[in-house]
């Protein structure tokens, strides 16, 4: 998995130089790589992913591992205590998912795509696609929790996080058809299904340039 050091020299001020902490990197915790510019690698392992796959979990590593200082981010809510945004969302079975949240935020004039975090989504091997997209992309790779965004406007009625049912069909966002089956989880609305949980969002609730409303998710699923 590819990380941009600048992000960790962020997180972690008295890193060592990226040389230097791939090679702790690699004898102390998992197999790492240099690569040119700001991009590093790292073979995180698959019981390591939670804890790991992200900027946060490789500098938190590399803090214990060196005793260096990590200064975690700020996650300062930007919510009143009762947001006006709230979606109605419907569990069929938690242990399919124990947790879904959501919420609705309106978009005002969009500008670019601030040019450091482009760099960053850039040095991770990622393309950049819009504003929207982008930041989904960026806190990912920051703290490890995927997330998605769907067009407000075009949801009908309340979110269901549900299986799916036999001979059920979803295009996915790049252009995929599929047919599921009920060993696949959900996010529909009252409608149909917009996204194969925890895998690619549908095209039929897309965010687009026209896009006034966003629906932003985050959830976690069934780990087995």
């Amino acid at each position: 998995m590819k990380f941009s050091y600048n992000s960790i020299k962020r997180l972690v001020p008295d890193v060592d130089s990226k040389t230097k902490m791939v090679e702790e990197l690699t004898m102390r915790a998992y197999e790492s790589e240099d690569i040119v510019g700001n991009t590093f690698d790292s073979e995180i392992p698959h019981n390591r992913y939670a804890d790991s796959a992200s900027h946060l979990g490789v500098a938190r590593e590399y803090s214990i591992i060196t005793g260096k200082k990590l200064s975690e981010p700020k996650m300062a809510s930007v919510f009143p205590s009762r947001p006006k945004g709230l979606v109605d969302i419907k569990i069929v079975d938690k242990d399919d998912c124990p947790r879904y949240g959501a919420c609705v935020f309106e978009l005002g004039e969009r500008d670019k795509t601030p040019s450091w975090m482009v760099q960053i989504l850039t040095d991770c091997g990622l393309r950049p696609i819009n504003p929207i997209v982008d930041v989904l992309n960026y806190v990912m790779l920051e703290i490890g929790q995927p997330m998605h965004a769907f067009d407000a406007d075009k949801l009908k009625g309340a979110i269901q996080v549900r299986r799916a049912k036999a001979g059920e069909k979803i295009t996915t966002i790049d252009e995929q058809d599929f047919k599921l089956t009920k060993d696949d989880i959900v996010i529909a609305d009252s409608k149909q299904a917009q996204a194969i949980a925890g895998i690619k969002g549908g095209k039929s609730a897309e965010v687009s340039s026209e896009t006034k409303r966003i629906v932003v998710e985050s959830a976690n699923f069934d780990q087995v």
